[in-house]
């Protein structure tokens, strides 16, 4: 039997939809988004009953800055991942928006905060914060190679350094998210936390966040 999601969705402090007509589009943008596994307990607690989870349990915390309708924005969304009617789905957990933006857009776990994202060169660092206080920090980096090689008749480790010249994009495998150690374990934000990283990516251009849909009517 697929292993169902736990979340009691009655539980969950919701908004209505805006009856949005037109998709959020961030223009100008920068983005990064991190993939890394989680515990099982913390991902079925963030599920509902209608999504099974997958193997391994991930989840992605992608963070945006940019334009929306003329005004400097910036987003940070915590999902999870699972599978709805068969069908891979980021299930959103928690999100910081630095502004009204996303209102009846983003209808559950949506505050205000700071979500700062900076590229110098090929060093990416992603942070989320409310009330000045930081939740995460998210990091791109480019590990270095290890090589087996034949020295002085027998064999050694070398090691080469990667460094990627500096592009509108960026995909990396050795990216880590830390949460901030002051918060509490029973803070959400820190319960999933980064267990082991799978992918992480950064980009440069426009993104947008297609028109709510209902899919399923809440029983």
């Amino acid at each position: 039997m697929p292993d169902t999601g736990t979340l009691d969705r009655t539980t969950v402090a919701a908004t209505s939809l805006a009856g949005r007509s037109v998709p959020l589009v961030f223009e100008d943008a920068r983005w990064a988004q991190i993939t890394y596994e989680v515990s099982r307990q913390a991902a079925m607690e963030r599920l509902p009953g209608e999504v099974t989870r997958p193997i391994p349990c991930y989840a992605r915390l992608i963070t945006i800055k940019g334009v929306v309708e003329g005004a400097p924005s910036s987003l940070a969304a915590w999902t999870v991942g699972g599978r709805f009617r068969m069908m891979p789905r980021n299930i959103l957990s928690a999100a910081v928006a630095s502004g009204s933006f996303a209102d009846g857009f983003l209808t559950n776990g949506l505050t205000l905060g700071e979500v700062d994202l900076r590229r110098d060169g090929a060093h990416i660092q992603a942070t989320v914060a409310l009330d000045g206080v930081n939740l995460v920090t998210c990091m791109l980096r480019w590990d270095p190679w290890l090589c087996i090689a034949n020295e002085g008749g027998g064999t050694v480790l070398t090691e080469i350094t990667v460094t990627p010249a500096a592009t509108a994009a960026f995909l990396s495998k050795g990216a880590n998210m830390v949460a901030e150690a002051a918060l509490p374990r029973s803070h959400p934000w820190r319960q999933l936390a980064n267990l082991l990283t799978i992918s992480a990516c950064y980009a440069e251009g426009r993104i947008t966040l297609g028109i709510p849909q209902v899919v399923q009517e809440c029983s």
